[in-house]
This record gives structure tokens, sequence and C-alpha cells, in this order.
């Protein structure tokens, strides 16, 4: 979501007026249907959590919040359970409870998700792509990638833009 913002921003600073408004309406367009997406995946997956007391969808809450400010540091599972004033086995029991994932998959899911999404979306290549979300070595990168989507980070790009020609 951020990337849209920043998209729209630096072209709504963009002294280029052809094609100007079309891209601003793009990104939004685009924005407006990630946020829907993203509704209908909370909606949905709210209506699927087991009754459990608020405290404890409060902390799924917050430790969703805190992947998504961390997940590039690759803060360890002890490390996110200390955040939230909790054990690393409370949050494994209480991921397993309301999502059926370990912290660890939910981690990786996120991570994944933004590689994919800098893929689609940015200009940059895949050693660079690796180094924003932390990889030391734009090589097990390209590992972590095939290892949680089948598919290497190049393929996926290229697969993609195959989609959109057609």
């Amino acid at each position: 979501m951020d990337e849209y913002i920043s998209q729209m921003e630096q072209e709504f600073e963009n002294k280029e007026e052809f094609g100007k408004e079309l891209i601003l309406r793009n990104c939004l367009r685009s924005f407006l249907i990630q946020i829907q997406r993203r509704k209908k995946e909370f909606e949905s997956s709210s209506e699927q959590l087991p009754e459990l007391p608020d405290e404890k969808r409060l902390q799924l809450v917050k430790f969703v919040n805190l992947i998504n400010e961390n997940y590039k540091k690759g803060f360890t599972i002890s490390e996110y359970a200390g955040l939230l004033h909790i054990s690393s086995r409370s949050l494994s029991e209480l991921t397993h409870q309301l999502l059926n994932k370990t912290p660890s998959q939910m981690i990786q899911e996120r991570l994944i998700l933004e590689a994919q999404r800098m893929l689609l979306y940015s200009n940059l290549n895949i050693n660079q792509i690796g180094y924003r979300l932390g990889f030391d070595d734009a090589s097990y990168f390209v590992k972590y990638f095939k290892k949680h989507t089948n598919i290497s980070p190049s393929e996926f790009r290229k697969s993609v833009q195959l989609q959109k020609n057609f």
C-alpha cells in the first residue's frame, strides 16, 4: 500500500504533464482495489476465527502489526514474543489457535508478499530487492523465494509480465 502512495506522490510531483492524470487515476484505482481485497480478506478471516477472548485477538492483531513493521529486520520469534510481553510458546499457541499457522509461517508469508509486490511494481533488480528485504546474500533470497513459492523471482516476474501482455 505504501508503494502505491509513494508512486502517486512521485507522479504528482513530476513536472511532465503528459499522461500524469492517467497514471494518477490508475495508481489510485489499483490502490483502492488493494484496499477492497484486504477488506474482504479481513472480513472472511475474522468470520473464521474461533471465539476467543478479546485479549487474544488483540494480541494477534498486535503481532500482525509488528510483522508489518519489522519483517525486513529478521526478528526471531522470541524477539516478537518479547515485544508482545509473552513467551514464544504462547505466541505459537495463539497463532495456531486463531489461524492454524506458526509465527514463522506468518512472517514468511509477509516477506514473500512484499517480495512479490516489489517484483511486480518496482524496477529494482532481484539482488536489490533481496537486500531491501533484509537478505545479506542475494542468492539466499532467490533460494528462499523459490522454496516458498516454487518459482524463482525472475520466473515470477516474467510470468506476470507475460500475463500483462495477453
